[in-house]
């Protein structure tokens, strides 16, 4: 399956849960929603990074040290897809995930 990048990507219901929380501009502080895997190798050059993981903690911070202490609205990546904390699952775009699958948490 192909991806298309003009549709809805995993980041995206994550970063706009982040804007509307903390009313940040998360894909401008980023420099941009990527359009293309070429865009998205830039943005990974731009933050410096090499994993999703450091890519989100240039914005949002380093993850909370235990996942279980995750709370609702809270950004997670599982997977290695980004979804947002709903009580005991992730939800990820087209899928809710157990917490507890949870690679990585961060605080809004």
């Amino acid at each position: 399956m192909t991806l298309d990048w003009r549709t809805r990507q995993c980041a995206d219901t994550p970063v706009e849960t982040a804007s509307a929380i903390t009313g940040r501009d998360i894909w401008a502080e980023l420099g941009g929603r990527p359009g293309n895997w070429r865009e998205a190798a830039d943005l990974y050059r731009r933050c410096n990074a090499r994993s999703l993981v450091e890519v989100v903690s240039t914005v949002l911070g380093q993850p909370v040290p235990d996942v279980r202490v995750a709370r609702r609205g809270d950004i997670a990546m599982v997977r290695g897809c980004l979804g947002v904390v709903r009580g005991d699952v992730i939800e990820c775009e087209g899928d809710n995930v157990p917490l507890r699958d949870a690679q990585a948490v961060w605080r809004l």
